[in-house]
């Protein structure tokens, strides 16, 4: 079971991210095909930069319809967080 992850719906797929469970903190991405009852993890693209999002829970979020990304920032996990990251 995990709990304090992020959910996105968006193009009949539910976008599900990070979150809390196993005892250790998650930074992974799922996306469940609401047609197919199918899920399929999706491996985001890390920036050149600034790598990928920290292991965490309980974070605000929102989807960029637009551009299709969704959007997380803050949380908590090995600290408390105050970054924001498109992914």
């Amino acid at each position: 079971m995990r709990y304090g992850t992020a959910g996105v719906v968006f193009a009949l797929s539910l976008w599900c991210m990070a979150g809390n469970g196993q005892a250790q903190y998650a930074n992974d991405v799922w996306q469940l095909d609401l047609k197919t009852d199918t899920w399929t993890r999706v491996e985001p693209i890390p920036d050149s930069v600034a790598g990928s999002p920290t292991p965490r829970r309980y974070f605000p979020h929102a989807f960029d319809s637009a551009r299709g990304r969704m959007i997380i920032c803050a949380g908590e996990g090995a600290s408390v967080f105050a970054d924001t990251w498109a992914l």
